[in-house]
């Protein structure tokens, strides 16, 4: 049996494989054994040296596989708490909020998720459980729903970056300025609502963008001037999505921007800032 052959061809399959499939695992460890039960014609320390060399590389694979299963299993968990989330009374648009931002933020759904919340459902629900029997776990918890905020059920840093969201939205947007989280409840739990879903959409985008613009800054010495720029401008792209909506009365409504028609409305808009009295060409933006 030529070893050394055997050994680099089995290598390359452990790497190849990324701790993905058991056939390869198995042949490892037979060949493992097959080396200890096989007499050696060539220097002691060489098969030493190859044996620890594709030990070291199948306990690789072994811990890989290993990873990727512990973090799908998470991630099944963390959709179920969501779909729990979404049909308790009164939170479904939490539910949707958690998924959507994960999602576009390009993050685990259990860095979203409130972490006290996370360990009740561990604890006290069964996922295997019907759906029936996972609502009467939740109400045995025994905190009536009325006590419950949408805070309970997010992380405290996508809470504070929605409510920052809000800011960064009315600051791009005259017509929504002044906006907080709670017209963006009332508006998207309201069914009478037009355009309710697509306001959802465009606001977990740019919840999302500031999370991510955040984490950036956050990180501030470690990142590159392009990649700080480029979440900024993110930021200001997905806040520009919301451009047909408005505050009115205290309510978020769908309102189709119109272009305007005088010089008043321009400057309303937020658009077109003072004359610049010293160009001659009419009316200057700075």
């Amino acid at each position: 049996m030529d070893l050394e052959a055997d050994r680099k061809d089995l290598i390359r399959a452990l790497r190849a494989s990324k701790g993905r499939g058991s056939a390869v695992l198995k042949r490892a460890l037979t060949f493992i054994e097959k080396m200890d039960a096989t007499p050696q014609h060539v220097p002691a320390a060489q098969p030493s040296s190859v044996q620890d060399l594709l030990t070291r590389e199948t306990l690789h694979v072994l811990r890989s596989e290993r990873e990727h299963n512990l973090a799908s299993e998470e991630t099944k968990n963390d959709y179920a708490y969501i779909d729990i989330i979404g049909r308790i009374p009164g939170f479904k648009h939490v539910a949707r909020m958690i998924a959507l931002v994960a999602r576009y933020a390009g993050e685990l759904p259990h860095d979203l998720i409130n972490p006290t919340m996370r360990s009740t459902f561990a604890n006290h629900i069964d996922m295997n459980d019907s759906i029936e029997e996972q609502k009467a776990a939740f109400a045995r918890l025994g905190k009536p729903l009325a006590e419950y905020t949408w805070e309970d059920f997010v992380d405290p840093g996508l809470a504070g970056n929605a409510r920052i969201a809000c800011y960064d939205i009315g600051q791009a947007l005259p017509r929504l300025n002044g906006m907080d989280i709670e017209h963006v409840f009332h508006m998207v739990r309201d069914p009478e609502r037009e355009h309710r879903q697509v306001f959802m959409d465009y606001f977990c985008a740019v919840v999302a963008a500031r999370w991510r613009a955040n984490s950036v800054l956050a990180a501030q010495p470690y990142k590159t001037k392009n990649e700080q720029e480029a979440v900024m401008l993110a930021l200001r792209e997905s806040s520009r999505r919301l451009n047909d909506f408005a505050l009115h009365n205290d309510c978020i409504k769908y309102d189709r921007r119109r272009p305007p028609t005088t010089l008043s409305e321009l400057r309303g808009s937020g658009t077109i800032p003072a004359i610049d009295r010293r160009y001659t060409g009419g009316v200057r933006p700075y």
